[in-house]
């Protein structure tokens, strides 16, 4: 009896020393879904560094469910099957406490070590594989499969990663053979890869390293302590609104253009529908407008109630073709709006013959041209009026506003009246002269500027000389490095035209590089060098193309250039090296995706 229960005990010891060793690792398991710093490192290492990770995670399990079945055998059993039973626990205890980890912590960094040895291991391997795409690159594949065969991992390469390892009855038997060959030839198209990004003419939106750190801004403002004195002195006055700031600051840019009138506004649009006013275009009649321009030059025709009439432009140069704009001209035309683009004047002294014969005044859209200059005459004094620009990024600004200047009495005693509201007296003449009564005596708009702009610009009137000069400078220097970048011009202008230097567009030979113009301004993007687009013709515009009817093939110039022009940055403090580094960009991306 002694013996058969040793035996039953000895079973009834295997039976549970069974249950308890599937209870750990089902434990373990349990405890890497639960837990995410278990899961996702254990994950990453071999099998056989998983079995052992969930191994020791249970060995704690394993040493105190040990203890309590011995005591459990010795209760029920005799001396030697109690010896045994604990020999044999004993055992397991031991190979347990091998791989037992103190914390689950260190579990998590066992298994990082183990995957970083794994790693380690393989730098032999892929030095190998080094050694054999040298070999693959010059045209000896079946050499480079051999000693990609010698690797001491022996694995097949999926997308950058290793995968189950060939076994060496396979190689042997021929099985892992294209494997090895595919892996080899894997290998030889990343070495090129890394090759290739690393050399100087890949571009960075391909892998390449970028010309510039850190974006160069397509345009930075120039603000100082002028500008903050002068804003801080008008809050500090009490005067706000359309007043003294507003009277020098018209006097001032009177004398910098040399017209007879000078009269602010909010904007160059509003500068623009004011003069169209003054010029008594309405309703039902027609204004010719270049194709090529900001949608706010013919947004003013709309706003007087006139109709806009496009106009092709000149090629290289895409201001208005004057042929373009003489056969436009209808029996209802008033007038013609001529833009000077970029700072180049238009081509004036044609328009002026045109708009005499026909009766037309001749309104320019001066919001470039701060500083342009034709045939020895400012821009502003060369048609019948002008409307400046002050926006954010033009030569001169008050963040927001407009000047509009012009030759003519009549039309300026209209335009002030009207930018008000229509008042015969504004605000700023009944200041401090007494209680005057004001009078409606005009359809007017809110079209004033006030004294806080005035202040901004008035004190950087000054500056505006050295600025100008800096900007002429820097064209200079675009234009001479670009002369020897294939495919890429740069608009210029007529003769006797001096431009202001206000944006620098260039148009992009699209025939000689491989992608279009949209992926070009990707790529200078990518280099961290800012771009923008002046313009894409008005009748790529949804609203010019469907409300309004104009159809793009009708204006083969402008269409044309929407899709090449890019303007590259330019502002005064744009230093030469920013402009040469903003040059090999370009030169490198058009070189690269050269057809």
């Amino acid at each position: 009896m002694g013996g058969d229960g040793a035996a039953r005990a000895a079973l009834r010891a295997h039976l549970a020393l069974a249950r308890l060793a599937l209870r750990a690792r089902a434990g373990a398991r349990a405890d890497r879904r639960a837990d995410p710093r278990l899961r996702r490192p254990v994950q990453g290492v071999p099998a056989r560094g998983r079995r052992r990770a969930a191994h020791a995670l249970g060995a704690r399990q394993a040493d105190l469910s040990a203890r309590a079945l011995a005591g459990l055998s010795g209760r029920r059993g005799g001396r030697r099957a109690r010896a045994a039973s604990r020999r044999r626990l004993a055992l397991h205890v031991r190979r347990a406490r091998a791989h037992q980890p103190r914390s689950r912590d260190e579990l998590h960094h066992g298994a990082a070590r183990a995957a970083r040895r794994r790693r380690a291991r393989g730098r032999g391997a892929r030095r190998a594989r080094a050694r054999a795409v040298r070999v693959a690159r010059a045209g000896r594949l079946a050499r480079a499969g051999r000693r990609a065969r010698g690797v001491r991992a022996r694995r097949r390469v999926v997308r950058g990663r290793r995968a189950r390892p060939l076994s060496r009855a396979g190689l042997q038997a021929g099985r892992g053979h294209d494997r090895v060959r595919a892996a080899a030839r894997a290998a030889a198209r990343r070495r090129r890869w890394r090759i290739e990004v690393n050399a100087p003419g890949r571009p960075a939106c391909e892998g390449g390293t970028p010309i510039r750190d850190t974006l160069l801004p397509f345009f930075r403002p120039a603000l100082g302590t002028e500008e903050e004195e002068a804003v801080l002195g008008v809050l500090r006055s009490g005067w706000l609104t359309t007043g003294p700031q507003c009277e020098r600051f018209e006097a001032a840019f009177q004398k910098l253009v040399d017209a007879r009138h000078a009269i602010t506004t909010s904007s160059c649009t509003t500068g623009l529908h004011l003069i169209l006013h003054a010029a008594g275009v309405g309703a039902g009649d027609e204004v010719i407008v270049p194709a090529m321009t900001f949608p706010a030059t013919a947004n003013a025709v709309l706003h007087a109630g006139a109709l806009p009439v496009l106009a092709d432009v000149l090629p290289g140069r895409l201001t208005i073709d004057p042929a373009a704009a003489r056969a436009a001209i209808g029996p209802r035309t008033r007038a013609i709006v001529a833009v000077h683009l970029a700072g180049w004047p238009a081509e004036m002294d044609a328009l002026r013959e045109i708009a005499a014969a026909h009766g037309l005044a001749l309104v320019e859209d001066a919001a470039h041209a701060i500083g342009t200059r034709y045939r020895g005459r400012s821009a502003g004094t060369l048609g019948d009026a002008a409307s400046f620009s002050f926006y954010a990024n033009k030569n001169l600004t008050t963040c927001e506003g407009g000047m509009v200047t012009t030759e003519r009495d009549d039309w300026a005693r209209r335009i002030r009246v009207a930018r008000l509201h229509g008042l015969d007296v504004d605000a700023s003449r009944r200041d401090g002269r007494g209680y005057r009564h004001w009078e409606a005596v005009a359809l007017g708009w809110k079209y004033n500027l006030n004294d806080l702009q005035a202040a901004l610009g008035l004190a950087q009137m000054p500056k505006l000389g050295a600025w100008q000069t800096r900007r002429v400078a820097i064209d200079r220097r675009y234009r001479a490095r670009l002369a020897d970048v294939p495919g890429v011009e740069p608009l210029r202008g007529p003769d006797g035209g001096e431009t202001s230097a206000h944006i620098f567009p260039v148009l992009l030979d699209t025939a000689r590089i491989r992608i279009d113009r949209d992926a070009v301004l990707e790529a200078l993007l990518a280099e961290n060098v800012g771009v923008g687009v002046h313009y894409r013709a008005l009748p790529l515009h949804r609203f010019f193309r469907d409300d309004l009817g104009f159809r793009a093939e009708d204006f083969p110039v402008a269409t044309g250039a929407s899709h090449r022009t890019l303007s590259l940055p330019i502002f005064p403090t744009l230093r030469d090296d920013e402009v040469d580094q903003v040059v090999a960009a370009l030169d490198r991306i058009v070189r690269f995706y050269a057809r």
